[in-house]
């Protein structure tokens, strides 16, 4: 390749990627949400190719709300209290996917037997969930809680807690005066 188009290339990149674009991006998505009728605080940011699916909403998103490249938002029913709540600052790095709605299968898991199961998924305050991660119906996850890249979450979170693995376990926790992580006891 040329210097020239490696130079461009780069540069669609970069602008692809920028927190300035993904500003933007959540102040368009802010003004939808909030139309359709969901409560959005200030600060979104939204990745390129977010997709927040919803048919009759129910979005409750905090303020400086971080939502990653590619991450899926479930859809919701506002009628049945199903949806999703992201506190302040919660961090959805790219690929993550919040389904509150998933098909219930056969035991054998390979035919579908119709119909949802469905619930509200909340994220507690400045809680961080990784690549890939997956949350699944009805799970609470708590304040400053980290969920590993690639986990997923089929039970509730404490606060403070650090989670990894299929399915997510606990780890350890974050220490609320410093930061400081500390192995499970």
């Amino acid at each position: 390749m040329h210097e020239s188009m490696m130079n461009q290339v780069e540069e669609l990149l970069t602008s692809i990627q920028q927190p300035k674009r993904d500003l933007q991006r959540g102040v368009w998505v802010r003004e939808c949400l909030t139309r359709a009728g969901c409560e959005c605080g200030d600060d979104l940011s939204v990745g390129y190719g977010a997709i927040l699916e919803y048919h009759k909403p129910f979005y409750r998103i905090g303020k400086g709300v971080r939502i990653g490249c590619y991450s899926y938002l479930g859809p919701s029913d506002s009628e049945l209290g199903i949806g999703l709540i992201l506190d302040d600052r919660v961090t959805l790095h790219p690929y993550v996917s919040l389904s509150p709605n998933q098909h219930i299968y056969s035991a054998a898991l390979r035919n579908y037997k119709g119909g949802n199961q469905a619930n509200l998924i909340h994220i507690g305050a400045d809680a961080a969930i990784g690549t890939r991660a997956c949350i699944a119906p009805g799970v609470k996850i708590g304040k400053k809680a980290i969920i590993h890249a690639g986990s997923v979450v089929t039970k509730d979170v404490p606060d403070y807690a650090i989670m990894q693995g299929v399915p997510a376990k606990l780890v350890g926790y974050l220490d609320d005066l410093d930061s400081n992580y500390s192995k499970k006891k």
